[in-house]
């Protein structure tokens, strides 16, 4: 059966990186996709470029803008509960992009194991820097435990991939903070934890290098408050294991 993929753009103020961003997925050979954007309330017309796309391919791209400001866990969360028609979602910030045009393809490969429900890798950064020496698959012992939170290293980096139905498995209390909001910083750890814990040996790491991380814009959270982002991870680090699921 042909998987269908959905790939979800989050973006806030990221006119100069659209458009390097948007084709890195349109142009995958693989054409079985779809795009979802959520614009954060841009300022600098990146919901005016990204409707551009949209009319221009209404059977692959639609568009959805804040009414107030939100954050890439809840806007992820509200594009997969959109993307009904997805087996597989990937998230890409409309900032970064894809490395090549076989990206869909190589996730073919994998995802043709049944037993695969999320995938994590190795990127390299722009201006290019390659830190694919970095990152590993976490340990066995790690998996069975589900221990991911307590292992040293951040390992479930990009590019994020996972089966919707294991997304729409976190419980909400995992994806807000002790106030009860929606966690508005290191959003990736406070998703990625939960479906590795769920999913456990079924996780897989690729090392093919398929994502281009751009270090250009000054508005990535480690640039604007690194220690609120470091706050947040370990608040996030600090929540109970979720147990493993048998089956989606």
């Amino acid at each position: 059966m042909s998987i269908k993929y959905g790939f979800i753009g989050c973006g806030y103020n990221c006119v100069p990186w659209i458009e390097q961003s948007m084709r890195s997925m349109l142009n995958q050979e693989y054409k079985n996709f779809r795009i979802i954007c959520m614009d954060a309330q841009s300022s600098d017309g990146t919901y005016e470029k990204l409707l551009n796309y949209q009319n221009n391919y209404p059977d692959i791209v639609s568009v959805h803008r804040n009414t107030e400001r939100k954050y890439q866990v809840e806007n992820t969360m509200l594009a997969a509960k959109m993307a009904e028609d997805c087996d597989v979602l990937i998230t890409v910030d409309l900032d970064d992009y894809l490395a090549n045009s076989n990206v869909l393809n190589k996730l073919n490969e994998v995802y043709s194991d049944p037993n695969v429900w999320m995938t994590y890798g190795s990127y390299c950064h722009f201006p290019y820097q390659d830190v694919s020496h970095l990152y590993h698959d976490y340990p066995e012992n790690v998996k069975y435990a589900g221990s991911f939170k307590e292992y040293g290293k951040w390992l479930s980096s990009h590019l994020r991939t996972f089966k919707r139905k294991l997304f729409l498995n976190i419980q909400d209390k995992d994806l807000k903070n002790a106030e009860g909001n929606y966690i508005d910083m290191a959003g990736d750890t406070a998703f990625m934890y939960p479906m590795l814990e769920m999913a456990r040996e079924r996780t897989r790491f690729i090392s093919d290098i398929l994502y281009v991380y751009n270090r250009t814009n000054p508005l990535s959270e480690d640039r604007v408050n690194i220690k609120k982002q470091e706050a947040a991870a370990a608040e996030i680090k600090l929540k109970p294991i979720n147990k493993r699921i048998e089956s989606l």
